[in-house]
Formats: C-alpha cells, sequence, structure tokens
C-alpha cells in the first residue's frame, strides 16, 4: 500500500481504538459535547488581553457563559502565548471548535506515523497506542507535542537545525515532559540547535509578556501550585516515581534518577536517541504527569537500540496493558515506571552490542 494508505487507515484504527477503550469510562459521554480539558483552553484564548487570564473566579464564570457551568479544577494554566495561538480559534463557537481541535490532534497522529512510525515498522502498535486515545478522549494536545518533536528529530536528521530547534521550543507547551532534553542538545554538540531552541523559547516567553503583562510567570507559578493541591487523589495513576507520593523520599529519588539518566543520555551515540532517553526519563522524574501525556513514547520508544530479547519490553510499552495497570491504582501501577526504567537500562546496555541487533531507525546527520 501506499504510505498514505497506510496513514489513513492508522489513524481510522485510533479512531475505532479510542472507542473501544473509552466507551465504559465517564469521559466518553463528555467527549462528544466537548466537556473535557478543551474548555480551559478555549476559554483561556477569549480572555487574552484582559488582564484576567489567570484568575480562577474569572476563568470559572467565562466557562459558565461558554457551556453553561465550570469544570471545577479546569484552570488556566498555559502560558500566554499557547493562549493567543488558541484565541483565533476561541473565536468560533464552541463546538466548531472543539472539533476543529480533535482534527488537528488527529492530524498530527497521521504525521507521526507517515513520517515516523511507517519508516519504523510501529504503524500498528501506534494505531493502537492507548495514551493516543487517551489524550483525544480527554481534549488534550499530547499528539501536537509529539507531532513537533518527531518533526524537529527529523529535520536535525537532516541538518535543518535551525527549523529543528524553533520545533523544539514549541514543544515548551508542556515543559515539565522535556526537563532533561537540554543535556542531549549539550552531549550531542549541536549548538546551532541548541541556540535556535532557546532563541525560540525566548521568543515565545517575550510574546508571552507582551500578551499578558510582567507579571504573569507570578500568576502562573501561583495556579501552578493551586493545580497540584488539588490533584492530590490522582497521585497513584501519575506513570513517575511521584505515584508514591511528594516527599522527602521520592524527591531524593527522583534526584538520584535524573543524575543516572543524565549519564545515560550523555552516553547515546545518536541525538534522537538522546532525546529519546531524555523524554522518557523525563516522564519519569516529573513530578506532575499523566496517561494522556504519554504520546511523547511513540516518538521516543521506537528509535532505542534494543536487542533480540530486550525489545520485547519496547513492545509490551506499546501495548494497552500497562497503561491500563497504571489506571488500576496501587500495586499495579507501578509496573509503568518500572517498564520504562527497564527500557532505557536495556538500551543504554545494548549501545556496545553490533547494529544489526538493533531495530533499524533513520540516519543521522553528523554530529555538528
Amino acid at each position: 500500500m501506499r504510505p498514505i494508505t497506510h496513514t489513513i487507515i492508522a489513524t481510522a484504527l485510533l479512531c475505532v481504538a479510542t472507542i473501544a477503550y473509552t466507551r465504559q469510562m465517564p469521559e466518553f459521554a463528555r467527549f462528544w459535547v466537548g466537556h473535557n480539558d478543551f474548555l480551559p483552553r478555549y476559554t483561556q484564548g477569549r480572555m487574552v488581553g484582559n488582564g484576567l487570564m489567570y484568575d480562577i473566579e474569572a476563568g470559572y464564570r467565562e466557562q459558565d457563559r461558554t457551556v453553561g457551568f465550570h469544570i471545577a479544577g479546569a484552570y488556566h494554566d498555559r502560558f500566554p502565548w499557547q493562549a493567543l495561538l488558541i484565541a483565533q480559534l476561541s473565536r468560533l463557537p464552541y463546538l466548531p471548535a472543539y472539533w476543529l481541535w480533535i482534527g488537528t490532534n488527529l492530524a498530527c497522529f497521521a504525521v507521526v506515523i507517515r513520517f515516523w512510525l511507517l519508516p519504523r515498522d510501529y504503524v500498528l502498535w501506534g494505531s493502537v497506542f492507548f495514551p493516543a486515545a487517551a489524550s483525544i478522549i480527554v481534549g488534550q494536545d499530547s499528539l501536537m507535542t509529539a507531532a513537533c518533536l518527531a518533526g524537529a528529530l527529523l529535520l536535525a536528521n537532516r541538518g535543518r537545525d535551525v527549523a529543528a530547534g524553533l520545533l523544539l521550543a514549541l514543544c515548551t507547551t508542556k515543559p515539565h515532559l522535556f526537563l532533561l532534553v537540554p543535556v542531549a542538545l549539550v552531549a550531542q554538540r549541536r549548538w546551532r540547535l541548541t541556540l535556535s531552541a532557546i532563541g525560540g523559547t525566548v521568543g515565545l516567553l517575550a510574546i508571552s509578556t507582551a500578551v499578558a503583562g510582567l507579571s504573569w510567570p507570578s500568576q502562573l507559578i501561583a495556579i501552578v501550585k493551586v493545580l497540584g493541591q488539588d490533584t492530590g487523589l490522582d497521585v497513584p495513576l501519575r506513570p513517575s516515581v511521584f505515584q508514591l507520593g511528594v516527599n522527602s523520599t521520592t524527591i531524593a529519588v527522583a534526584a538520584l534518577l535524573a543524575i543516572a539518566l543524565c549519564a545515560a543520555i550523555w552516553q547515546a551515540r545518536t541525538l534522537e536517541r538522546g532525546i529519546s532517553v531524555a523524554i522518557i526519563g523525563s516522564i519519569l522524574i516529573a513530578p506532575h504527569t499523566s496517561v494522556y501525556d504519554l504520546p511523547l513514547l511513540l516518538v521516543a520508544l521506537p528509535v532505542l537500540p534494543l536487542g533480540r530479547y530486550s525489545q520485547w519490553l519496547r513492545i509490551a510499552l506499546l501495548t494497552p496493558l500497562p497503561y491500563w495497570a497504571l489506571l488500576r491504582g496501587s500495586p499495579w501501577n507501578i509496573a509503568l515506571p518500572v517498564l520504562l526504567l527497564a527500557v532505557v537500562a536495556a538500551s543504554v546496555w545494548q549501545r556496545d552490542q553490533p547494529a544489526a541487533a538493533a531495530i533499524p531507525v533513520a540516519v543521522e546527520a553528523p554530529v555538528r
């Protein structure tokens, strides 16, 4: 079949898988009318320029005006530049804007299938990847972030470091998922890419200041603190070491794990392998993550060098099982972070083995 045919079928399969996975969940009924995480994104876009973007009560009032009620705990917790982008979408009535948002996420998934998973023979796994379905059903934008990451790596492989850095800057939509990526950039000495990513990020922050004024960082930090207090019930559902709670012990474990992961990133032979380890490592040490944040694994997992037997760790992480286990809570939830740590360890162990033992990946551009 032609690549476009593969892409269309895979995207249709994801839609079917999303229905199959989630039709028994309460989120499924809310999905059809957009009563999910898209609502605070939409209303934050509508509040650009009014000086109340991070006011919780003002946000609730805007949600009330939009759909007749508000979702408790659904705060405006994104950067002002993100709100400015979605402000154009917020000019539409809510439901048309919502379905355009869902369509954009599906288009981004199709891009990942066509240009990232298809050359690596992972199309079928991508089509049934549970976190991708979860991202869609909850109204999140994780598939857009995954497409930006895949695009950045593809451009970097072709030596287009400036464009790759700008795409990587857009990944700051969820900075907690990219905590260790700078280590990979420095380790590979891709200075043009690094400077481009820094410049793009600074530019986005400058746009944020122009949109929301000089006080927006402190306002956003205050929202994040409130969000952290209100989401205590989902702690066991986090795919990181913090599923055991945020305390001195888990913080120390995360710090030690970060050091070990940085060493693994530094030893990676290629940029895309280093960034893949950095993405998995960031998920493991991030204080607040959820299953809908994990479509990034569709980009990271296929490029890790794994041997004949350790590749089953990758396959296990591409099936729905560890994510269902996570959602079941203790003691099953520990399976996901253990598998993520094991696949990183296996890839580090495999780095000195013959290249033929690993899954073929795209040719890496010369180190810059």
